[in-house]
């Protein structure tokens, strides 16, 4: 059970945390592609490995070969983060870039789609046929995306200093320290501190989602295609809507995207109380498909607004020590969590919402930047 309640966190935090470091170290380097690529390439090698080698491992080792693999994953992610919002700033004007990253999210779920279902309907010898076969086409979509991207080439100037960070740094006595997370925060403007604050609540829309798999006991690969389909089809249906809407108004597209999620959570627990004989599963999936419409919603405001709230050269050391802090946040979530894994996931789903009604009223804080 601790393993479940670590998943979220380590994917996550594990995609936040380096990028202190590695903001650092890219706010030097003028091609930025090339790390977005390279950072593409190891996260979809990691997913093929899950995929082929986990099902069939002892349940303990599967479980430490998955956080393991998770972890590779989380940290080429966090190269993908910090360049492709540099990639998205300089060849997409304000304005657009929800579209974009929204139609972008809604092709990927069609193409999860048809992986999922081709998995769950097509006939082979064994799981283990079918799981290579979802790692072959994983494999080629790579390949594909590495192809079709080669040509996108962003360069940035680095000679630029960051404003924020030299009128920070006069104020110090040593400059080595300027670029630490705690200073960072302090030098951040109010309505960026509200924006991390915003959301280190809002990081529930992802935490909660173990828990509606785990509803159906999680032992039929049938119902784990299930959610695939749920959440691919949830991003196929309302990414590019949501993207629309963050480009128009980032804030309102997070604020009802945590509502979404609120009320897949009240669906979840209170539906088998209303009607004792529904199918667990049927809720179990119903409930996560809305849940990722939330959660949609909730990714691309927050993408849109970080993009939006920062100029071009200070994007990358402030996305990056901001995203670290709420590594940081995701980290300690998982650990309170996991120490309350005792409790019934009942309450801890509704603490999670309790969370998650709190992150809206602090986004009414937070001023439009669109």
């Amino acid at each position: 059970m601790w393993m479940v309640n670590m998943l979220v966190p380590i994917r996550e935090s594990g995609a936040l945390l380096p990028q202190a470091i590695l903001s650092n170290t890219l706010a030097k380097v003028e091609r930025r592609h090339r790390y977005w690529l390279a950072g593409v390439a190891i996260q979809m090698v990691s997913a093929i490995v899950i995929f082929i080698f986990a099902p069939f491992m002892n349940a303990a080792i599967a479980g430490y070969f998955v956080l393991c693999s998770l972890l590779l994953m989380s940290i080429s992610r966090a190269l993908v983060s910090l360049t492709s919002k540099d990639i998205l700033g300089a060849h997409v004007d304000k304005g657009k870039r929800g579209k974009l990253t929204g139609l972008a999210s809604s092709v990927s779920g069609g193409v999860s789609i048809i992986l999922a279902v081709t998995a769950m309907f097509v006939e082979f010898e064994d799981t283990r046929s079918r799981l290579i076969m979802i790692g072959v086409a994983s494999a080629s979509t790579l390949m594909l995306a590495m192809l079709t991207t080669r040509a996108i080439k962003t360069h940035v100037n680095t000679k630029k200093e960051s404003a924020y960070f030299n009128d920070a740094s006069q104020s110090q006595d040593s400059a080595g320290d300027k670029n630490t997370i705690a200073n960072v925060l302090r030098m951040l403007p109010k309505q960026v501190k509200r924006f991390v604050l915003a959301r280190s609540l809002l990081v529930h829309s992802a935490l909660v989602a173990p828990f509606f798999i785990l509803s159906t006991g999680g032992n039929s690969i049938d119902s784990l295609f299930g959610f695939i389909v749920a959440q691919a089809s949830a991003s196929l249906i309302s990414s590019f809507l949501w993207g629309k809407l963050a480009d128009k108004n980032s804030v309102l597209t997070m604020q009802l995207g945590a509502s979404i999620c609120i009320m897949a959570i009240l669906i979840n627990l209170g539906i088998p109380l209303l009607i004792p004989d529904i199918s667990q599963l049927i809720i179990a999936i119903g409930s996560f498909f809305i849940l990722s419409i939330g959660h949609a919603a909730i990714r691309q405001g927050r993408k849109i607004y970080s993009v939006d709230i920062y100029s071009a050269h200070d994007r990358t050391e402030f996305v990056g020590q901001t995203n670290s802090f709420i590594g940081v946040v995701l980290l300690l979530l998982g650990g309170f969590y996991a120490a309350l894994s005792a409790l019934p996931s009942t309450i801890l789903m509704s603490m999670m919402a309790t969370a998650l009604v709190i992150g809206i009223a602090v986004c009414f804080t937070l001023k439009k930047v669109n």
